[in-house]
């Protein structure tokens, strides 16, 4: 299924790896590239095909079938240098970002919407022990 008709197959393949590369950023930036923070991306990923804007059902839909064996596939393939990593994933984000922008209006700003929206949550998702469990209120500062 090409979710936006008028991008070529390559560029709906890369599209649908918007978010993987948005979790894998988020997760970088908090240092985290464990097996529980990249479940909770693919649980969110899951959870974007009902939470998600209306226009962008068909799209989380797709991205819902491959975002398990991309994020996998594409962390074993980063850089394990956290620096060289960003920068890697910032690469092809901007790769994606130019695709994004060839888009009909009204998907651009959803998309971006969308896609901060999916990158916070990630982020946040990635707290530590200790405030979770020791200190289960939120404490300005030890929040990771």
């Amino acid at each position: 299924m090409k979710p936006f008709y008028d991008l070529t197959e390559e560029e709906n393949n890369q599209l649908l790896l918007l978010p993987v590369y948005i979790s894998l950023q988020a997760l970088n930036n908090g240092n985290s590239h464990g097996d529980n923070a990249l479940e909770e991306a693919v649980r969110f990923a899951h959870i974007k095909t009902f939470s998600c804007d209306p226009l962008l059902i068909p799209y989380y839909r797709e991205v819902d079938h491959h975002f398990a064996d991309a994020i996998e596939r594409l962390n074993r393939e980063l850089p394990e240098n956290t620096a060289a990593r960003s920068a890697a994933i910032d690469k092809e984000l901007e790769v994606i970002d130019r695709i994004v922008c060839k888009l009909n209006q009204q998907y651009v700003g959803v998309i971006h919407r969308s896609m901060q929206s999916f990158g916070d949550h990630v982020a946040k998702a990635q707290h530590s022990v200790l405030s979770n469990f020791v200190l289960p209120m939120p404490m300005p500062g030890l929040d990771i």
